[in-house]
């Protein structure tokens, strides 16, 4: 049976462990393999690439991070601008 866990643009997965945690950003939804890549672990450089088992990847939790929000023009006067570029009073 095949393991959905990427239905949205990016996905994340954490696990803490003895007082320590890892983050992992999966890219492939395989049946029971999942390529991922480090974002943060204890003794694993970040952007390290994995194979992580589905099962075990179940197990963490599974977390989305919104994108960055860029500005399109430069803000003045303590202007603020959300996520789809429509001021907002000061």
């Amino acid at each position: 049976m095949p393991f959905v866990l990427l239905d949205g643009p990016r996905c994340f997965v954490r696990q803490e462990v003895l007082g320590t945690e890892a983050v992992y950003e999966i890219f492939d939804d395989g049946a029971e393999v999942l390529d991922a890549e480090v974002v943060r672990a204890p003794g694993l450089p970040a952007g390290k690439r994995l194979r992580l088992l589905a099962a075990a990847t179940r197990r963490m939790e599974r977390f989305e991070v919104d994108p960055p929000i860029v500005a399109s023009r430069p803000l003045t006067d303590g202007a603020r601008v959300d996520r789809d570029g429509v001021d907002l009073p000061v």
